[in-house]
């Protein structure tokens, strides 16, 4: 009848080389990320950003998300502001 058909394919490892450039990629691309927000630190807010500072302000007071402001984003971007500025990240909109 001929050959039988492979019902299943064998994964091929990725090497630790391949995974290294892809973490050194990751690394490079945060610090490139970090350096241009770092340079536009003192720039107010955009409207975004605003939002985040503010609830994440509320929620630094105890105040649950979503109970002060209302938005259609997820929490996990909240959370995150929250911890910028629980760690000394500067909110100049708040200074």
């Amino acid at each position: 009848m001929g050959t039988p058909i492979r019902t299943h394919i064998t994964p091929k490892f990725v090497s630790l080389k391949g995974a290294l450039w892809c973490w050194v990629a990751i690394v490079v691309i945060v610090i490139c990320a970090a350096a241009v927000r770092w340079r536009i630190a003192p720039m107010p807010l955009e409207r975004d950003e605003g939002e985040y500072a503010y609830v994440a302000q509320q929620m630094l007071n105890g105040v649950p998300p979503y109970e002060s402001a209302y938005s259609m984003k997820l929490p996990g971007i909240y959370v995150i502001s929250e911890l910028l500025t629980r760690h000394g990240e500067n909110l100049s909109a708040f200074s």
